[in-house]
């Protein structure tokens, strides 16, 4: 995490990957760890970030799927919730028309 944040370029998604991959190693061990999935999903965001186009959406979708997870395992997790719909209106600026209204929607 804070280590990518302070790299640039290939370095910084290098270390983000590796983050991710350690976030998984975290849940193999202990699959009830919420905060491995939403540190994941932060993870993946910034990956997202960086990202364009089908790929940008791809991750901010398993981003989303990742803070939905960390909230089923602890319902009152507020800053899964508050990233979620974070990552909603990040969809939502990249949409258009019915779809971008219900993205706005799904993030209020």
């Amino acid at each position: 995490g804070r280590l990518a944040d302070a790299a640039e370029g290939v370095e910084r998604e290098r270390l983000r990957r590796e983050a991710i991959s350690k976030y998984e190693a975290a849940l193999k061990i202990k699959p009830d760890k919420h905060e491995a999935l939403s540190n994941w999903g932060v993870a993946l965001g910034r990956l997202a970030d960086a990202a364009e186009g089908v790929e940008r959406e791809r991750l901010r979708r398993e981003e989303i799927s990742k803070y939905e997870a960390a909230l089923k395992i602890k319902p009152d997790m507020h800053e899964a919730l508050s990233n979620w719909g974070g990552a909603l209106g990040q969809l939502a600026d990249a949409a258009e028309g019915v779809e971008r209204e219900r993205l706005r929607r799904e993030a209020i």
